[in-house]
């Protein structure tokens, strides 16, 4: 189960690449690139090309085969890659249902029945009160939180240790007590940090 939501994460990741930079990634699972034109012609490419579809079609068979009768606990809903993976969810996924969690509402402005979702106050990933109440009956929980951009007027900036050290935190003692089967956690913090990787990335 885990390689499926590994790869799921991973698409989601090379989806919000894609768009942002018009360049194709390599899915390091399964050793296939898709974008080699400038390295081996167009023959080999139109090849590689291909296997990666089959590749990709696979991959979203996998989601509905591994998301099928689920609950999914979303955290991270509206971020680049919560905002993706939301997005396949929906549209690949079989879950029976799926609890988008983030301060801020999905991008996604028309959601199926089966979605719901939690914003402000009662999407705070430092309140461990909200946390459980959202992971209640959930199955499953994907967890691509992350620190944002930008800071809305008002609100109190979070720091990497309140969002990805409280707050995962927070997250798996309430799965621990829901008896959630499976958490999935996609992170980038410390990827440019050098030496300077917060320590709670090497636990």
């Amino acid at each position: 189960i885990l390689l499926p939501g590994l790869r799921f994460l991973w698409s989601a990741a090379h989806e919000v690449h894609a768009q942002s930079t018009g360049k194709r990634l390599t899915y390091p699972f399964d050793n296939i690139s898709i974008n080699l034109a400038d390295h081996f012609g167009s023959t080999v490419y139109q090849h590689t090309e291909r296997k990666g579809m089959a590749m990709e079609s696979q991959f979203f068979s996998d989601i509905g085969k591994h998301t099928r009768g689920e609950t999914i606990l979303l955290v991270g809903s509206s971020g680049n890659i919560g905002g993706k993976a939301l997005e396949l969810l929906i549209k690949h996924g079989k879950a029976a249902a799926i609890t988008a969690f983030d301060k801020k509402e999905p991008r996604i402005k028309s959601l199926p029945p089966e979605v719901k979702v939690l914003h402000g106050a009662e999407a705070d990933i430092t309140d461990p009160d909200a946390v459980a109440r959202a992971t209640k009956g959930a199955s499953i929980v994907v967890c691509a939180v992350g620190v944002p951009r930008f800071t809305a007027p008002g609100e109190k900036k979070l720091t990497p240790y309140e969002l990805e050290q409280t707050g995962v935190q927070h997250i798996v003692s309430a799965a621990k007590k829901e008896g959630v089967r499976q958490i999935l956690y996609i992170s980038a913090l410390g990827v440019a940090r050098g030496e300077h990787i917060p320590a709670f990335h090497h636990a």
